[in-house]
């Protein structure tokens, strides 16, 4: 840790939170994120280094970036989507898709909290088929099985702490508890340039568990768009 950092830590101890500039403060959920998109990453470029033959090497894979609006809390919120795929046989292919959203709430679940906050992070193993593909349009559909962590927060107290990538600050947790999903999806895909498409996709969400809120407030359709890149 360097001297900065200790100063500053310390700083923040002894005078409180107020004495930390915003700009030397990190978005818990751009941290996470970052982390996450790096991990997927890392999995993705494994499955082509270990590839076991050199028609699995030449296979089509694809990264895709977007946005989706997705229930949360019975309303739709706004949130970044996330998928690696990998083509393991014919038109069939599997992979990790992620979610996450964070959304401010009036709504307290009963507890004593004066400003909540719910995150919502979706983690899951896709697989598919494209059933119509040229080399301008795809069309594919697919079910992902996901974990998903609900995470009730407080924005009234903030939580400070220090990492490689800075001052990271987060909502103080009031409770976190997981549930499982099972996600359908088809999705439309229109090449714009060289390996790059403009993707549209509708997914429906269909949660089990039993959160501090109802689960079937995280329930209904989920609606993307977002780039894809596909490479050989």
């Amino acid at each position: 840790m360097s001297d900065e950092k200790k100063e500053l830590l310390k700083t923040r101890t002894v005078q409180g939170v107020d004495s930390i500039k915003p700009a030397q403060v990190v978005s818990f959920q751009i941290c996470f994120l970052k982390h996450i998109v790096l991990a997927l990453f890392v999995v993705f470029i494994n499955t082509q280094l270990f590839a076991q033959s050199n028609e699995e090497k030449n296979a089509l894979n694809s990264v895709q970036f977007g946005l989706a609006a997705s229930p949360v809390l019975s309303g739709y919120r706004l949130g970044s989507a996330i998928e690696f795929n990998h083509m393991v046989r014919g038109r069939y292919f599997t992979g990790l898709r992620f979610f996450v959203n964070s959304t401010t709430t009036n709504d307290t679940f009963g507890m004593s909290i004066q400003k909540p906050t719910v995150s919502f992070v979706e983690l899951g193993w896709n697989n598919g088929f494209q059933f119509y593909r040229t080399d301008k349009v795809k069309f594919s559909a697919s079910l992902s099985n996901n974990v998903c962590l609900v995470r009730l927060g407080d924005n009234a107290e903030r939580t400070f702490f220090i990492t490689e990538d800075g001052v990271v600050s987060m909502s103080k947790e009031i409770e976190t508890d997981y549930i499982y999903s099972l996600v359908p999806s088809v999705e439309a895909s229109f090449r714009i340039y060289n390996s790059m498409f403009l993707t549209t996709s509708i997914k429906y969400r269909q949660s089990f568990g039993a959160p501090f809120t109802d689960v079937s407030q995280f329930n209904g359709f989920v609606y993307g768009v977002g780039l894809t890149f596909f490479l050989e």
